[in-house]
Parts: C-alpha cells; sequence; structure tokens
C-alpha cells in the first residue's frame, strides 16, 4: 500500500470517527436520561414538543424545595378564538402531580410559568409541560425552556 492510499484511509477513518462523535453529542437534553439535580441553577437547552413532553426521571441530590421555570413558545398557528392553555407540572413517579402551574389567554404564542414542591433528597421526579386548546383540545406544537434550582436550608 502506498504512503497516499494510507494517509487518505487514516483521514477516512479519521472522519468516520469524528462524525460519529458529534452524532452521540447532538442528543436532545430530553432523551439524556436518568439526571441528578443540585442546588445550581440550570437552563436545560430547547425542547421542540408536539403538544405535550415528559422528561426522563430526575433524581434529587439535596433536600429543599425544587422550583421549576418554563418558558413556552408555541410554533403552531394560533388565531382567534382559540385559547391555548399553558401546562407545567412536577409529578411523582407513579403520575401524581406534586404542583402544577397553568395560564391560558385567548391567542397568546407564548408564556412564562413557574411552580415548586419541597422534595427529599434521592425522591425521583418527571416534568411534564402541555400546551393544548381550551376550546377545541387540539395539542400545539411549541418550544419549552426550562430551569431548575433546589433552594435548600442548608449553610
Amino acid at each position: 500500500m502506498t504512503a497516499t492510499r494510507k494517509t487518505m484511509r487514516f483521514i477516512t477513518v479519521l472522519a468516520l470517527i469524528l462524525m460519529m462523535v458529534f452524532s452521540i453529542t447532538s442528543v436532545p437534553a430530553s432523551a439524556a436520561g436518568v439526571e441528578t439535580w443540585y442546588a445550581a441553577t440550570v437552563t436545560e437547552p430547547v425542547i421542540p414538543m408536539s403538544g405535550y413532553n415528559l422528561t426522563p426521571v430526575k433524581t434529587m441530590g439535596v433536600q429543599g424545595v425544587l422550583y421549576i421555570q418554563a418558558e413556552f413558545e408555541t410554533t403552531s398557528n394560533i388565531m382567534y378564538p382559540n385559547k391555548p392553555y399553558y401546562l407545567l407540572e412536577i409529578r411523582s413517579l407513579d403520575g401524581r402531580v406534586l404542583a402544577r402551574s397553568g395560564y391560558s389567554e385567548m391567542c397568546v404564542t407564548s408564556a412564562t410559568q413557574e411552580t415548586h414542591v419541597f422534595v427529599n433528597a434521592g425522591q425521583k421526579v418527571q416534568i411534564y409541560t402541555a400546551v393544548y386548546d381550551q376550546n377545541t383540545g387540539v395539542w400545539y406544537n411549541a418550544n419549552v425552556k426550562y430551569k431548575h434550582w433546589i433552594a435548600t436550608l442548608e449553610r
């Protein structure tokens, strides 16, 4: 094999490895899987959703008050008399709603919701977000970006 062929084969293999690395790291945050959350404020990347989204399980790393703030931006065409409802919930693994915040107004295409609940270290929760029309029940496409933090009593 000539030096040119060896060089070309090396470049090809390197390119394939780089493509695999970048395709693996571009998985959306909502698909990242189980995570442990601590007291730091973290803003998650935008999650596109078709009507609703339920995150993978989140384990609480400390005891305190878990705060979630979600910013919704609909990508669906919303016209009068549509009345979108923006819903944010913190749920236990059995589906029980631990905290909820919702907002609705005629023809509004974006909203920010915040809710909170006391959590224990080791507790597992999921975050549920949804956008649907209160008049027709139609689900809307939307982008949601949320941030979370746990306010602790520890010093």
